[in-house]
């Protein structure tokens, strides 16, 4: 609204506060004014909802935890979020153009509900060696037997390459035997590593969380009963710009979608100073037939 209000170069100081916003911001600098928007130290423009007000887990959800003490469990639909996203498989040449819904504790991201906690699991001999229906492989072994719901547990590591990481729905898993889908038509290896992830049971570390995606429960088990706890359900980007110029930013920071923080098409003399990306999905700022636009400090 300010820049649309402008009658030359100018200047917008912007207070220095967190900004939750839930639709992009959208660039328009129809006059061709030079326009700076600046913060003095502190603002950050960010789509994360903060959680709060948690119950303790009930009996039964107790009864399938390691230890339930200190688990956050929080109902998603007293958010305003009727829906979470599945999980998609990405990794080599799989890229995405949306991650799945993350938690933060105290803005850093949480980790999914993980098998080991510490190291990793080692591939052993593989079998299905044709990259085509999946690949089933012996491993370095974990107890299963507490695992209730198999259905949606997922592979994460460097099953393939040790430079490439792959997230992959494990299809089957025993103690000793998983069938797992490939990233792009990869070919499993022995001795390569990875972990177990979004399971349950396995909720039993510091800086992890679960979320129950058909009844849509977020259970956390944060590092300090102070830590602060937000999710980012946001897709779209932070600022959107399309034909225009003229515009820079100055001491801001962007955080907090599942996609690009920032996306420029056909734009000219735009620039970045001093700002940080954090917390963006998928890249931090695409540019599409873009001139003299640039990002520093």
């Amino acid at each position: 609204e300010a820049m649309e209000k402008v009658l030359g170069d100018t200047v917008i100081i912007i207070k220095d506060e967190i900004y939750r916003i839930t639709s992009p911001i959208i660039l328009k600098n129809e006059k061709g004014y030079n326009i700076k928007i600046t913060s003095l130290k502190n603002t950050v423009i960010d789509a994360r909802i903060d959680l709060t007000n948690p119950r303790k887990v009930n009996e039964k959800e107790r009864a399938r935890l390691k230890n339930g003490n200190g688990i956050r469990v929080y109902e998603l639909k007293n958010y305003g979020i009727d829906s979470v996203s599945e999980f998609c498989a990405f990794g080599q040449s799989k890229g995405l153009t949306v991650l799945p819904e993350q938690v933060y504790e105290n803005d850093i991201p949480m980790s999914l509900a993980k098998y080991p906690n510490d190291g990793s699991l080692t591939i052993k001999n593989v079998y299905n060696s044709d990259g085509q229906s999946g690949e089933m492989f012996d491993y370095s072994g974990a107890d299963t037997s507490s695992w209730q719901d198999k259905s949606d547990i997922w592979l994460f590591g460097y099953p393939t390459y040790s430079w490439a990481h792959e997230f992959v729905k494990i299809k089957s898993v025993s103690d000793t035997k998983i069938n797992a889908d490939t990233a792009d038509k990869g070919k499993y290896r022995w001795g390569q590593s990875f972990c177990i992830v979004n399971v349950f049971e396995e909720l039993d570390a510091p800086g992890e969380y679960y979320i129950d995606r058909d009844n849509l429960i977020l259970y956390v088990y944060p590092s300090s009963e102070d830590s602060k706890i937000s999710l980012a359900t946001y897709k779209d980007e932070l600022i959107k710009a399309e034909n225009t110029s003229g515009v820079s930013f100055k001491n801001i920071g962007f955080a907090g979608t599942r996609g690009t923080v920032v996306y420029m098409d056909s734009c000219e003399n735009i620039s970045f100073d001093g700002c940080n990306f954090t917390d963006g999905g998928v890249a931090c700022i695409k540019m599409k037939n873009c001139r003299e636009c640039d990002i520093q400090n």
